[in-house]
């Protein structure tokens, strides 16, 4: 049978003798003698919301639509940006693309995280996608839905 790390005390043991083996944590009933474990280093996400940074280059929006929209499929009909729709930015700067609503970034994703974004979007049926035409000069030209 193995002992534990812990130390027992018999009436022969001296109390100024013992020594701690292994350093234990307070935890739950039965987990006497863990090794202290540092906690985990976890980021805080930002409660703040910020503006869209003048670097960032218009890429996209998202529109809701509502059911009836949704069903007649007027939704490409106006394919320019309205109050409600959730703007896409990429960063230049930070190469991160920034989803925005009314000016303001409610999150940023790496592109990695873009297109599971992307992949998302595609199962939703009343959120349509669409993208800006980049021009040659760079600037944003018309929008076009991404799928059908």
């Amino acid at each position: 049978m193995k002992r534990s790390p812990v130390t027992t005390l018999s009436k022969t043991t001296n109390p100024d003798q013992i020594d701690d083996p292994v350093p234990c944590s307070p935890g739950p009933p039965g987990k006497i003698g863990d090794p202290i474990a540092p906690p985990a280093a976890e980021k805080p996400r930002p409660e703040r919301k910020e503006k869209i940074p003048e670097t960032a280059r218009p890429w996209g929006f998202v529109r809701h639509l509502s059911l009836e929209e949704a069903l007649n499929g007027e939704a490409s009909d106006d394919t320019a940006p309205s109050e409600p729709d959730t703007s896409l930015w990429w960063d230049v700067d930070r190469h991160r693309f920034l989803v925005a609503s009314q000016d303001l970034v409610i999150d940023d994703l790496a592109p990695l995280q873009f297109v599971q974004f992307v992949r998302e979007l595609r199962d939703v049926t009343n959120r349509i996608l669409f993208k800006y035409e980049r021009r040659q000069d760079g600037s944003t030209g018309r929008a076009h839905r991404v799928w059908s």
